[in-house]
């Protein structure tokens, strides 16, 4: 039994020396920050009006972001319809 101890004792060190190699690395170059607004699908300029009218909404009542208020990150636009 005190053997087998021993045994998982100096195995779990040995995980925690090979996780702890892991951990470590160098990376060369300079961070660039991403802006996030490269592809992001735009619902207001992507989605053509003839689609709109198709399904029941009307163009000319478009509502940009949430009452008007940027959501970074995001883009957001509404649309009301007769139905």
């Amino acid at each position: 039994m005190r053997g087998s101890v021993g045994v998982g004792r100096l195995l779990m060190a040995g995980v925690l020396v090979w996780a702890a190699a892991g951990c470590s690395s160098v990376v060369e170059g300079a961070a660039e920050p991403a802006s996030g607004q490269e592809g992001l699908f735009d619902p207001c300029k992507d989605i053509p009006d003839s689609v709109l009218e198709e399904v029941g909404l009307d163009p000319a009542t478009e509502e940009v972001d949430i009452a008007g208020v940027e959501q970074p990150g995001w883009k957001i636009c509404g649309w009301s319809g007769s139905w």
